[in-house]
């Protein structure tokens, strides 16, 4: 009777445990839904699909707090990576709080955030819009001195029609498109306009800033690539597809399910470093402030092109 009893109290101990557990994660999913979908009328019809990113994501930290992996995961935006994506608010650049000190725990031995010639990380559906013209930002930037945003409504309108190609990979690259149009207007001067999608010249007959050429990197060459980041941010291109890249949260991203020539999402490039052996690229990406490290990945350098990051870099020179 006795063991009977101590078994039924096990039981029940483990119940309230499992319980406790679940009323945690329903907590953090109400927390996470009535930040990035408060207008949805019933959020619950989503948690079974939240819910399997969250176990993912605790496995995936708890072998990153066992030094099996060297990034770690967070409950981001698209952490219901199954939903409707046009249920999800923008609601990019706002940081659920947590502890955001790692970014600062890695040194650089470039950084060009530091020379004041970045941008502020934006959000933008079209990565190749929006590194392209943050590479002109900055390479005007390093030419004048002075950091003027141009235009990525522009380069919406005149290269792609007001659609993103799926990958960097097009006959007719928007590189190509900036140069052959006379360069960018800057922001003020060609301001975004909602759905018109129509190309026209900048605003008070302002005059656009000439894109000489834009230089290509060797496919594949992380030498290269360190090298042109000496003279200026560049545009790179990676493959994007693992889920674990959506959900990065910091540290020195790598996966063995990306590819070096399925590239489908574009950076910029700012950086590199190294730390503990470890050798980093610096990039921003185009998903807010509330993605990764404010905005900015770390990936594996000098680690068999990962994800494809020099298979197709490129610089505009002004």
């Amino acid at each position: 009777m006795i063991r009977l009893l101590l078994f039924i109290a096990v039981l029940v101990s483990f119940s309230k445990a499992e319980e406790e557990q679940n009323n945690d994660v329903l907590s953090s999913f109400l927390k996470w839904s009535s930040h990035y979908i408060p207008h949805v009328k019933d959020p619950m019809r989503h948690y079974q699909t939240w819910k399997k990113t969250w176990d993912y994501v605790q496995e995936h930290n708890g072998n990153h707090s066992s030094g099996l992996v060297n990034y770690s995961l967070s409950m981001n935006q698209f952490a219901a990576l199954q939903l409707d994506p046009h249920i999800i608010t923008q609601t990019h650049n706002q940081i659920i709080p947590d502890d955001r000190k790692e970014e600062f725990e890695y040194p650089f031995d470039i950084d060009w955030r530091t020379k004041g010639v970045i941008t502020p990380v934006q959000y933008d559906g079209c990565s190749q819009v929006l590194a392209l013209v943050d590479a002109v930002n900055s390479a005007v930037a390093i030419k004048t001195g002075h950091l003027v945003p141009f235009s990525a409504e522009e380069v919406s309108d005149c290269c792609f029609g007001c659609i993103c190609d799926p990958g960097p990979q097009q006959a007719d690259p928007p590189t190509a498109c900036v140069k052959r149009n006379g360069g960018l207007c800057r922001d003020i001067d060609y301001p975004y306009t909602t759905n018109m999608c129509m190309c026209h010249e900048c605003i008070d007959g302002s005059v656009r800033q000439p894109i000489q050429d834009y230089h290509n990197i060797a496919n594949g060459s992380e030498k290269d690539l360190a090298t042109a980041l000496k003279k200026q941010p560049v545009i790179v291109a990676i493959d994007s597809s693992d889920p674990s890249l959506k959900l990065y949260k910091s540290g020195i991203y790598s996966s063995k399910n990306c590819s070096a020539t399925h590239l489908d999402h574009m950076l910029l490039l700012v950086g590199y470093g190294s730390k503990d052996g470890e050798d980093y690229w610096l990039c921003k990406n185009c998903w807010g402030e509330g993605w990764g490290m404010k905005g900015y990945v770390l990936i594996a350098r000098n680690k068999n092109n990962m994800c494809g990051i020099a298979s197709k870099a490129s610089y505009p020179i002004v």
